[in-house]
């Protein structure tokens, strides 16, 4: 999916996982301008359509270490998302990389024709 003018609002807490673990939600908002059919490298337009992910949850992993025999100390290693995960999205400029990647690598004149088409379509989207 190709999309462009992301927004995520500002994380708020939501409380905690099934483990504990401090749990912050998002929203994620973007226009989704089409398909890329990586198989054929065809690009099919969609009319730009304003999408809103669901509330996105993403929790802190933590490991604990051991210090001196009297504390223990907790350290941030980062985010994981809770529950499902997005379908990944291309921004414009990612989706231009890739088509010029697959044109480059296409060994069928078809596929390669095909890139061509997908570079231009989406170089309108800029």
């Amino acid at each position: 999916m190709v999309a462009r003018d992301f927004v995520v609002s500002p994380g708020s807490e939501k409380g905690r996982s099934t483990l504990g673990e401090r749990m912050v939600g998002f929203h994620v908002e973007y226009t989704l301008l089409g398909l890329i059919d990586s198989s054929q490298a065809r690009f099919s337009p969609i009319p730009p359509t304003v999408h809103v992910e669901p509330s996105l949850f993403v929790v802190r992993q933590s490991v604990r270490r051991s210090g001196e025999a009297s504390r223990r100390v907790e350290e941030s290693v980062g985010w994981r998302i809770e529950e499902t995960v997005p379908e990944p999205h291309l921004g414009v400029d990612a989706a231009i990389r890739y088509a010029t990647e697959l044109r480059a690598n296409a060994r069928d004149v078809a596929v390669r024709r095909n890139a061509e088409k997908m570079l231009a379509a989406l170089k309108r989207f800029r």
